[in-house]
């Protein structure tokens, strides 16, 4: 099941936006963005590097800035979210997730999957605050075949 179709099933608030958040991965529909994320958010890839284009920076702060960002992403890529496994938390604010993504980079016709995990921190239904991390190795191998 893919995140759109997660999304119309899940009933826990912060798992809901978390999945509805990746379904605008998939869906490209990045005006959502701004109903599913708050004001003041973060978006946090604390193992980025300057090596991922696009992703130089591993902190993207307010909605407006992470909007910019996923409008590039929906025009440079096409992603698919699987095998997604949400875990509410005992605090109903939070979150965790993880999920694989088949990713493909359109411009250069090359196609990646990795692993995925991310804790939400979700406020009145919005995300306040996304901490994503990928497999690093898996990373890693890619950017030495793939770039």
């Amino acid at each position: 099941m893919n995140a759109t179709e997660l999304a119309q099933i899940t009933t826990d608030p912060a798992c809901k936006a978390v999945v509805e958040f990746l379904s605008v991965l998939e869906t490209k529909e990045v005006d959502n963005l701004l109903t599913i994320w708050a004001e003041d958010c973060l978006f946090e890839l604390p193992f980025s590097h300057k090596g991922i284009p696009g992703l130089e920076y591993p902190k993207f702060r307010g909605r407006q800035r992470i909007y910019e960002l996923f409008q590039k992403v929906a025009v440079d890529k096409n992603i698919e979210c699987k095998n997604i496994e949400l875990f509410p938390m005992r605090d109903p604010e939070y979150a965790y997730v993880e999920f694989f993504c088949d990713i493909e980079q359109l411009d250069l016709g090359i196609k990646y999957t990795n692993h995925y995990c991310g804790l939400a921190h979700v406020v009145e239904g919005k995300i306040v605050l996304f901490r994503e991390f990928f497999h690093a190795l898996i990373r890693q191998n890619f950017e030495a075949t793939g770039f």
